[in-house]
């Protein structure tokens, strides 16, 4: 207990930074307190030294309080509690052996009330969280007593019931209810002098009516009920949305579970579970209980979303310049704070408070300092004078943008969909009128009605809202087309394969395919993790520098690295994105297996690579760097974070994960659960459940930083626009379709094609409309090695070869669709055999390039080729390796030393692009060993594919890789 209570000035500075804190308090009753004379005030105690305060604003009387002794030993704060005639209190929680200095206590605050002055004191005697009233102790009843004994003439006892709305968050409201008074000179006329049994019963009637003042429950347990069931009481005159009424609201709630909970728990155990019901499918669906859409529906309930709509986006226009003046200090104070308040809430609006005068000072103080440096004077004084009011207005807009949001699209959910939005209506009514025939029973009010004169709230005056709005206006007329820019969506929704289309067999085979593609894309990312840990301590200890070239060159290979594998995954999840449509129960749920876990680990890797570099701004800077070389577009990292803070795949994602805890029995009765890979997806998802978990406090601040690296970017002279290539990785999956599941090459062009082809001849493809095509360099993005027909392997007696022989029987098996493989290419689920049905019948442009081998060197070079068969694909396209290939990687070693493909360096390490086969062809150098076999040239704008000549094939090595910006 304590206070900085007094009179003077210290006690106008305490007054005003309450209600700065809180500037919404109503006091109801409060003529009950007596103006003049003797006023002993008991209140409870939920919020430390505030409390105090609000008792004075309160009476509006100057008040002495009963404070913990402790406090007065504090240099200088103890001798301001004394001057200000405080009275310390001696706890044996504090100090056992002081208790007995209380008798010296109470008769200098009965010599305080004796001379006519206010006391107040706190009977719980500590400070705490719960929704109850504490043990109501007998000092009080004792030092009123003592007072009437001291000469205290018509002494009365006032109860107050302090209520926070939530008494840690700052701009809150506080509800003081003032309880009837008792004379404390009648009471002890009423017990024959006795003082003893006067106290005592005393002490029970400020416990009655100190609960009638505040928000009690008989059992704290009851707790959590009290937040569903307050919600679905009728407001508090002020309208729904009124902060008091909410303070009104739970009261009122407190008192019905108490009365019923006494009168028939049984009953009221009953109701309590269907509210508790109500409240979880109206938490499913996002919607509060005070939703619109129980009191409108149709054209008034579109206007209304349609007006919120405007509504949201302005406030967050108002809010913006607010937001970023205040941001720094907002931080290290809510930090602070939060570290230092380790008792419980009933601190930390103390904390903050204390915290935030020296902050926010400073701060505003070093805001000026450096706008004056850099603008004239005038200008930085003007910044200083608004900005308090902008902050106000970002914390007003972000705190309802915050609670509106997530129920607006909710509301626009159930507005199209009548039958759940008139099952929700039903239940709601039937909810509602069962807590009405509840209060009626109890004979509680149904609404709160406030005295329309002791009713007193303060409130921030009209002017400083116009004057906010005003200061606002020139920062929205700036920010408002930056705002509005285009924010890309990563998981594209349309054009995904349809599943139920394919043959089991197919579907089965695609699916085997995929899964041993996803657990070999989980073992490269865990790979990664461990790649960059091991940069990380070099970094620590000295051995490596971003300013080094090679170690400039690691981060940027490793962001390469990432973006391949976060494309086959994002690939995955699009392509079971139609998994629900399947009607087999084990093929569903397989497919949804490798869809959701595909989309939690894409979640789990994009959180991880922001927080690995989140506090190196340096990498962030390389990371953000275009890389040519590459075809990486600038802002790659601000775009992932900006994309993993985005709402609605946090919805998206949090929704899967609640389907997938209720899936996991099916998963486990049909074999989907134990056993590899399943065993590792299930692992997988529930190792990104957790970090992901983790992450949901830091998605706030990504949206922030990223508003705030925008908005620096604008004042250094301009934005621009990020590649939506980066945002929008899906791998192979195509964002459009113009000619559905066919490419540009017709079945007639693959029919002239094919008696061309010869064991050996080398393919260059290019399939458009392909994502990954962006982070490939140039415009021929794949290669594949054509080894022909078993038959053309028996010819040139290959078939006993044993490193043929080892795939052979896997070689003659036609696949899904019933065609015989003639190709060998490593993709996204390894070195695979493929059809010329599948390779060049379902790309838009393709080369063919024979290399001069004799027919020995040609074996030599398909045995090679199958040697690598079923080897995982290299996403890091690392040359030196041999575990793993890249499709040219598979060309470049099964050509070996026979054709002197010349690697080039990417990112500090060789390779062999594509685009690099086809330029070593029509160089000086590659001109003796490879020659030109054909080029079918797909054109998008046209629609059509033609066959062309060889210098169209070495044009072709400049043309860009988007589709888009294709001309031929």
């Amino acid at each position: 207990m304590g206070s900085t209570e007094g009179s003077g000035w210290v006690r106008g500075a305490a007054r005003a930074l309450v209600r700065f804190y809180y500037p919404r308090i109503e006091v109801t009753g409060g003529p009950l307190v007596p103006r003049l004379g003797p006023v002993l005030l008991v209140a409870n105690h939920p919020n430390s030294l505030i409390d105090p305060v609000l008792l004075g604003i309160a009476v509006q009387r100057p008040v002495r309080l009963l404070a913990k002794a402790p406090l007065f030993d504090v240099p200088v704060f103890g001798a301001v509690l004394r001057a200000l005639g405080m009275v310390p209190a001696y706890r044996g929680t504090d100090d056992a052996k002081q208790v007995s200095r209380n008798v010296e206590s109470l008769a200098a605050a009965a010599r305080h009330l004796a001379a006519g002055c206010v006391m107040g004191i706190f009977p719980e005697g500590k400070s705490h969280d719960a929704a109850q009233l504490a043990l109501v102790r007998s000092g009080a009843a004792r030092l009123a007593m003592q007072a009437i004994a001291a000469g205290a003439q018509g002494l009365r006892v006032v109860p107050l019931g302090l209520n926070y709305e939530r008494k840690e968050r700052f701009r809150t409201a506080v509800w003081v209810k003032v309880g009837r008074p008792i004379d404390a000179a009648r009471w002890l006329q009423m017990h024959g002098g006795d003082e003893h049994r006067a106290m005592r019963t005393l002490t029970q009637e400020i416990n009655i009516r100190l609960r009638h003042c505040v928000t009690h429950l008989d059992d704290p347990a009851w707790e959590p009920l009290l937040a569903k069931l307050e919600a679905f009481l009728p407001p508090a005159p002020g309208g729904r949305r009124a902060a008091l009424a909410t303070l009104h609201r739970r009261k009122r709630a407190a008192e019905a579970i108490n009365y019923f909970h006494r009168i028939d728990p049984g009953r009221a155990q009953t109701a309590a579970a269907r509210v508790a019901a109500h409240a979880e499918n109206l938490a499913a669906a996002g919607m509060p209980a005070e939703s619109r859409i129980f009191a409108h529906r149709g054209l008034a309930l579109l206007w209304l979303l349609l007006r919120d709509a405007v509504v949201m986006i302005l406030g967050a226009l108002v809010g913006l310049v607010g937001l970023l003046h205040h941001m720094v200090p907002y931080g290290i104070v809510r930090a602070i704070a939060g570290w230092t308040a380790g008792s419980g809430r009933m601190v930390v609006a103390l904390h903050r408070l204390l915290l935030s005068v020296p902050i926010y000072a400073a701060w505003y103080a070093l805001v000026w300092w450096r706008m004056s440096r850099y603008f004239l004077p005038w200008v930085a004084w003007a910044w200083i004078a608004l900005m308090p009011f902008a902050g106000l207005a970002a914390l007003a807009a972000g705190r309802w943008l915050r609670r509106a949001l997530p129920f607006w699209f909710a509301e626009v959910r159930l507005l199209v969909s009548r039958s759940r939005a008139a099952q929700m209506r039903e239940e709601h009514v039937a909810v509602s009128r069962l807590l009405e025939d509840f209060a009626t029973e109890a004979k509680l009010p149904t609404a709160i009605a406030r005295e329309p004169s002791p009713g007193v709230v303060y409130r921030p005056p009209l002017w400083v809202t116009v004057t906010c709005s005003a200061g606002t206006v020139a920062a929205v007329l700036a920010v408002g087309g930056w705002l509005l820019r285009d924010r890309p969506i990563e998981f594209l929704s349309q054009n995904a394969p349809a599943l139920q289309d394919m043959t089991s067999p197919a579907l089965a085979q695609r699916m085997t395919a995929d899964e041993r593609a996803l657990v070999a894309i989980l073992g490269g990312l865990g790979e990664l993790e461990a790649r960059f840990r091991k940069f990380e301590a070099g970094l620590a200890t000295g051995e490596r520098s971003y300013f080094r070239p090679d170690d400039d060159d690691e981060i940027r290979r490793m962001l390469v690295s990432y973006l391949s594998y976060r494309t086959a995954l994002l690939r995955t999840v699009w392509s079971y994105q139609r998994h629900a449509e399947l009607e087999d129960e084990s093929a569903r749920l397989r497919a949804l297996l490798l869809h959701y876990t595909a989309a939690a680990v894409t979640y789990d890797y994009s959180a991880r690579f922001v927080l690995a570099f989140e506090n190196s701004p340096l990498a962030i800077r390389k990371l953000n760097e275009a890389e040519p070389r590459w075809d990486l577009p600038p802002g790659t990292y601000d775009q992932l974070r900006a994309n993993l803070a985005h709402v609605s795949h946090r919805h998206w994602l949090e929704r899967g994960w609640k389907n997938y805890h209720a899936t996991l029995p099916r998963w486990g009765a049909l074999g989907l659960r134990d056993g590899e890979p399943y065993a590792t997806f299930h692992r997988a998802i529930a190792t990104a459940g957790e970090n992901t978990a983790r992450l949901s406090q830091r998605l706030m601040h990504y949206k922030l930083q990223t508003a705030v690296d925008d908005v620096a970017k604008f004042a250094r002279g301009g934005w621009y626009r990020a590649s939506s290539a980066v945002s929008t990785l899906i791998g192979d999956t195509k964002i459009r379709a113009p000619r559905g599941t066919a490419g540009l090459i017709t079945p007639e062009l693959l029919a002239a094609l094919r008696p061309r082809l010869r064991p050996g001849d080398i393919l260059i493809e290019r399939r458009n409309w392909y994502l990954s095509n962006a982070f490939l360099p140039g415009y021929w993005p794949h290669s594949a090695l054509y080894v022909g027909t078993a038959a053309d392997l028996r010819a040139l007696g290959l078939q006993t070869d044993p490193r043929v022989a080892a795939h052979f029987a896997e070689f003659e098996r036609p696949d899904a669709s019933g065609h015989l493989p003639a190709f060998i290419e490593a993709v996204s689920e390894g070195v695979v055999f493929t059809s010329p049905e599948h390779s060049i019948g379902e790309a838009d442009s393709v080369a063919v390039l024979r290399p001069r081998l004799t027919p020995d060197q040609v074996r030599e070079v398909i045995a090679r080729a199958f040697s690598h068969a079923g080897k995982p694909y290299d996403f890091d396209f690392d040359f030196f390796s041999g575990d793993k290939l890249v499709c040219t990687e598979l060309v470049y070693r099964a050509c070996g030393n026979l054709i002197d493909f010349p690697l080039v360096e990417i990112l500090g390490r060789k390779t062999l692009p594509a685009r690099e086969i086809v330029r070593y062809w029509s160089s000086p150098e590659g001109a003796p060993q490879l020659e030109f076999v054909a080029f079918l040239d797909g054109d998008e704008n046209t629609g059509r594919c033609v066959e062309r000549d060889g210098e169209a094939l070495k044009a072709s090595i400049t043309r860009p890789a988007l589709t888009w910006l294709q001309a031929h």
